[in-house]
């Protein structure tokens, strides 16, 4: 747990625009973009075109679109494959 949890912390500090947050009470796994910059839906969607399984929740929340994840995930995985799908 502790591994993710500084896995999670890394990719907050790398990703400057985006806001991480884990819920250790409901489990929960929070990234929020922009929703100027970005398209929940539709990166949700490139995402799972590429292989990825762990589907998250999308909520739009005033000017922020977040991605509310269940269960843990390969961060590193998901920065590739989201970088991927932001620039198509």
């Amino acid at each position: 747990m502790k591994k993710i949890l500084i896995l999670l912390t890394i990719f907050l500090i790398s990703c400057g625009s985006e806001n991480e947050t884990y819920d250790s009470e409901n489990e929960t796994y929070d990234l929020d973009h922009p929703a100027e910059e970005v398209n929940g839906v539709s990166l949700v969607d490139c995402l799972v075109s590429k292989g990825w399984e762990n589907i998250p929740t999308i909520e739009l929340r005033g000017d922020r679109v977040h991605l509310i994840f269940d269960e843990p995930f390969d961060v590193e995985r998901y920065d590739v494959l989201q970088e991927e799908c932001l620039q198509e």
